[in-house]
């Protein structure tokens, strides 16, 4: 049958207008006016860059929690990443994590923006949203790390959002006269990233997502804060599932299983700390420290910090997060957790303890099982002793998982799935790293094609999995689906957890015996 050329040249207009409608466009009308962004090469994403969620935190605003975004009327483009937050650039690498793992570019104390991509073709798709909050230990990290791009796992059918989150003496900085100005003080970054979320919940509809289907993910500092969102009061009801990446306890080796109460210090110690500095620093009083040059700042900071991360502030933590957690009172939210095989691969002392080193450490942290714990874990020269701390560092590590998810449980109704990340990036040159502290994460986002490594097979069908857990999970809350290996939730699991490696299965990597002896540590 002949088709006519007015009815053929029909069709293909209809085919293009189809084709170039899939996605919600370049421009969007956000609550505090209209922005407009980019579409991606092949026209399947809507990409914008550099959307401002809070006033800039300067002048009379340094150490204030975010301002609401004041309206705008012309157009405003987004197309380019902001600067990241006042920190310490890194020119290069610093090894394990190559540059491509590290803030490049300029930094600037007005940094509060955040970044959107979208696969939606209309408004109303209500595409679960997942929002990363990355790492840095609290003194580095922002949104347009090269990894953390959000192209390719949004590709999957997920709103992706980063932003940034002040770090270091400009995100953590507790005063007494700050305190007696605004009724508590610090934790000025765990509040940037509430207001980004709120921003988020507030918007994220003209994008395509579901304001109703949020979940927060991160990795190091960014798990941590996950942590300390989950527990808050003020963050109740704005998202509703969360994936902590090499968090809590899983970096730390000296502060025991209970490392969240070390971690978080109560705000009168920090005062005190931070009131010290100040003077030792020349800054009399917070007129002058708001006067202060940022980049003056941030280095006397920077050399030797004297408040790392978030504090007990009575506010956005009423107390510590283990009690906050035993009493049930935590946003109770299905919850992904894991760790790294090699979460201290970066540390100079990791696998280096020498026999002596190792039996003053089973005398240290196991005095009444020590004999136990020697048995367990034996060594009988310094290259036994440096494999075994590698072992009981793991070990010790998924303890914490577990311990942590069953304080998140505490109401017995979220489910946790926890996961064991065992493949090393095939780095040739640098093998003594291992599967190191966040790693993973460039498989999670499936941004191998950003990093230079000699990827596998394997690694391609790992980041395939994982990421599609990940998604699965952002949609349902439960990371099973289609033809995936079955993971189940801790309190099913019978101790097995999820491992990513030569296989990926469900499986026990800490043996019963072995957790009754790291649980001396807890006491």
């Amino acid at each position: 049958m002949k088709i006519s050329k007015l009815v053929f040249t029909a069709a293909i207009s209809l085919l293009t207008i189809n084709l170039a409608s899939a996605n919600i466009g370049n421009t969007v009308n956000t609550k505090n006016g209209k922005i407009e962004g980019y579409l991606s090469a092949d026209k399947q994403l809507s990409i914008f860059k550099g959307i401002p969620f809070a006033e800039p935190p300067v002048d009379e605003l340094r150490w204030q929690k975010p301002q609401e975004i004041k309206k705008w009327h012309n157009v405003k483009e987004t197309k380019t990443f902001s600067a990241g937050c006042m920190q310490t650039v890194i020119d290069g690498d610093k090894l394990p994590w190559s540059k491509e793992f590290l803030h490049q570019g300029p930094i600037s104390e007005d940094c509060l923006y955040l970044n959107v991509w979208s696969p939606a073709n209309h408004k109303n798709d209500k595409l679960p949203v997942m929002i990363w909050i990355y790492g840095g230990g609290f003194i580095e990290g922002s949104a347009n790390v090269p990894l953390y791009d959000g192209a390719n796992l949004a590709s999957n059918g997920v709103v992706f959002v980063t932003f940034n989150y002040r770090v270091g003496a400009f995100g953590f900085f507790e005063h007494p006269e700050l305190t007696k100005e605004q009724g508590t003080s610090g934790n000025y970054g765990l509040y940037d990233q509430l207001a980004a979320i709120k921003w988020v919940k507030q918007n994220i509809a003209e994008f395509g997502g579901d304001p109703n289907n949020i979940t927060i993910m991160g990795q190091s500092a960014g798990a941590n804060s996950i942590t300390a969102l989950i527990a808050s009061p003020l963050s109740k009801g704005l998202f509703q599932k969360a994936i902590i990446e090499s968090g809590p306890g899983t970096t730390i080796s000296d502060y025991g299983i209970r490392p969240l109460q070390k971690a978080a210090t109560p705000l009168k110690d920090a005062e005190k700390l931070v009131l010290n500095w100040s003077q030792n620093n020349g800054y009399s009083s917070l007129e002058a420290l708001r006067a202060a040059p940022a980049d003056e700042l941030m280095n006397k900071f920077n050399k030797k910090p004297p408040v790392k991360g978030y504090v007990i502030d009575g506010v956005f933590l009423p107390e510590s997060i283990p009690a906050i957690y035993a009493k049930g009172e935590q946003n109770e939210v299905p919850v992904i957790a894991g760790m790294n095989r090699d979460e201290r691969g970066s540390e100079k002392d990791y696998g280096k303890m020498t026999l002596k080193e190792y039996q003053s450490y089973a005398e240290k942290y196991y005095p009444y099982n020590k004999q136990q714990f020697l048995l367990t874990y034996p060594a009988q020269n310094n290259q036994e002793a440096g494999e075994q701390q590698k072992q009981i560092l793991r070990d010790e590590r998924l303890f914490n998982l577990y311990w942590l998810a069953n304080a998140r449980m505490s109401k017995n109704n979220a489910k946790n799935y926890l996961y064991y990340f065992d493949r090393a990036i095939p780095w040739p040159e640098h093998p003594e790293y291992g599967a190191f502290h966040s790693s993973e994460f460039v498989y999670v986002l499936q941004n191998q094609d950003k990093l230079a490594r000699n990827w596998t097979p394997l690694d391609q069908k790992i980041s395939s999995v994982i990421g599609q857990y990940w998604v699965n999970f952002a949609k349902t809350g439960n990371p099973n689906g289609g033809d995936l290996p079955d993971w189940k939730p801790i309190n099913e699991s019978n101790g097995e957890v999820m491992v990513f490696g030569n296989e990926i299965e469900m499986k026990k990597v800490l043996s019963n015996k072995k957790s009754v002896i790291i649980a001396e540590k807890v006491n």
